[in-house]
């Protein structure tokens, strides 16, 4: 299994990954294929983004605090050979991302 990630056009992330149930699981990064649904964590932090549902959050594990991210999806296409997610994350500006999950 293979994950990218764009930024505004821009490649950013890249990982190889293997199948466990419906988790498509890339290290620190898990894609949750029902769900459609993103983990991403490690010591200090966990993004949390359910895309079915455009809803976002943070948590900073150090501070015990989640704070909520906007989140606006724009398409959710899935086929037999993977998924293509793109959305934006609305901060300071707009981040356009794509999200790619190939089997």
């Amino acid at each position: 299994m293979i994950l990218n990630l764009y930024k505004n056009g821009k490649l950013v992330l890249t990982a190889e990954g293997t199948l466990q149930g419906d988790e498509a699981v890339f290290g620190n990064i898990v894609y949750h294929m029902v769900d459609n649904t993103l983990i991403r964590q490690d010591a200090s932090y966990k993004y949390l983004l359910d895309f079915k549902n455009e809803e976002a959050e943070v948590e900073l594990k150090e501070y015990n605090q989640s704070l909520p991210l906007t989140i606006k999806v724009l398409s959710i296409e899935v086929s037999d050979k993977g998924h293509k997610i793109s959305y934006n994350i609305e901060s300071e500006q707009t981040i356009e991302n794509v999200l790619e999950v190939f089997f």
